[in-house]
């Protein structure tokens, strides 16, 4: 999976100045990780945002919030976010 510089850039500036951010290459994406978990991933035209459990259902309310789906199963906590979305708030 190859990820844009485009939307490392969104993430970034949405992200701003919080403390403890740190990013590195992760599973062929760009990650934004916080105190060693991974907050957001850049993806190619889309991002990976992790709300964690709690909020999950709170973001998949959303528009253009769809859940993560690797081969059968979904992923828990964790929301795919489209490009227009990330640039819409």
């Amino acid at each position: 999976m190859a990820h844009s510089d485009r939307i490392s850039a969104m993430l970034r500036a949405e992200l701003g100045p919080l403390s403890g951010l740190v990013e590195k290459p992760m599973f062929g994406s760009w990650a934004f990780m916080r105190h060693g978990h991974m907050v957001c991933c850049a993806r190619e035209e889309t991002a990976l945002v992790r709300p964690g459990k709690e909020r999950e259902a709170q973001a998949l309310a959303l528009p253009g919030v769809g859940p993560v789906v690797m081969g059968k199963r979904s992923m828990v906590g964790v929301v795919l976010v489209s490009t227009e979305t990330i640039t819409d708030s």
